[in-house]
């Protein structure tokens, strides 16, 4: 799973408003923007699609997070993980440059499917070594959505 920081993640512009000297006496100062929040990019795994990130999506929607916010896409599986990562690190270097965000994985030592485990592991990325978790129970794991949500703050 891959997480993209956004101090980066998605900013939004300020508006300037002029006025003349007299309304500005008269208007009170406009109230503090909420904090930006890091984009995350959820990626899923072997032979799934971006639906199985809707637990994951849901409780990051739940935490105030919205859809500008979080980004996921399906890849066919069925390619070279060559072709796949190509496909990946696409994603994550349009979201950086949309955002400035970094990134990060999170893996287990005890995925099933992804072999060798440390594969998930990238260059220039934080990445967090889960508990002994299957490769589906990170989809809904609270270790991992703990993780993403403090990493993204």
């Amino acid at each position: 799973m891959f997480a993209l920081s956004l101090s980066h993640r998605f900013r939004v512009a300020a508006i300037a408003v002029v006025t003349t000297a007299a309304a500005l006496c008269a208007v009170a100062p406009p109230a503090a923007a909420a904090p930006a929040r890091e984009p995350i990019l959820f990626v899923h795994g072997w032979r799934g699609s971006a639906a199985n990130w809707d637990y994951m999506w849901g409780r990051f929607q739940n935490e105030g997070y919205t859809t500008d916010q979080l980004a996921r896409f399906t890849y066919d599986s069925t390619q070279s993980n060559k072709d796949i990562a190509v496909q990946v690190k696409a994603q994550a270097d349009a979201l950086r440059a949309r955002t400035g965000v970094n990134y990060g994985t999170w893996w287990s030592p005890c995925d099933e499917i992804i072999d060798p485990d440390e594969s998930t592991v990238l260059n220039g990325a934080t990445n967090i070594r889960t508990a002994c978790l299957g490769h589906l129970p990170l989809l809904s794991s609270a270790q991992v959505f703990e993780g993403v949500r403090d990493f993204v703050r």
